[in-house]
């Protein structure tokens, strides 16, 4: 596992800052499904629509000025990004616990866990 340069996390950071806030919800109950903000104006992070000048299907993604911006974050956030932060967290975690010495074996009880953990660690925690 390579953990996530810093350069990349900064620029996660940026997108998710971007994007609409608060607790996205799936919106439904109508024939167009929508995501939007829990307690706000229905479909407010994304929504189909027909924009007025060609009346084709699109997309629309959030008000204001950057109305991209809640799109470049969805693909931002595609499902290998998720997997390859969370993988990094739970390699921090056992790394933190190892160097706590809440972990004295790092073949205990998930290996390929503490092996990613201790690739983390300078010096003798490489196994």
């Amino acid at each position: 596992m390579t953990p996530p340069t810093e350069e990349r996390r900064a620029e996660l950071r940026a997108k998710a800052e971007a994007a609409t806030q608060g607790q996205w919800e799936l919106q439904d109950g109508s024939s167009w499904r929508r995501i939007g903000v829990r307690g706000e104006q229905d479909g407010n992070v994304l929504c189909p629509c027909n924009p007025s000048s060609d009346r084709h299907p699109d997309l629309c993604a959030g008000r204001g000025e950057s109305i991209y911006d809640n799109l470049r974050f969805i693909v931002a956030a595609q499902p290998a990004t998720v997997i390859e932060l969370l993988d990094h967290i739970t390699a921090l975690e056992a790394a933190l616990a190892w160097a706590l010495g809440e972990l004295d074996d790092w073949d205990v009880a998930e290996p390929d866990k503490y092996r990613r953990a201790a690739a983390l660690l300078p010096g003798e925690g490489n196994a």
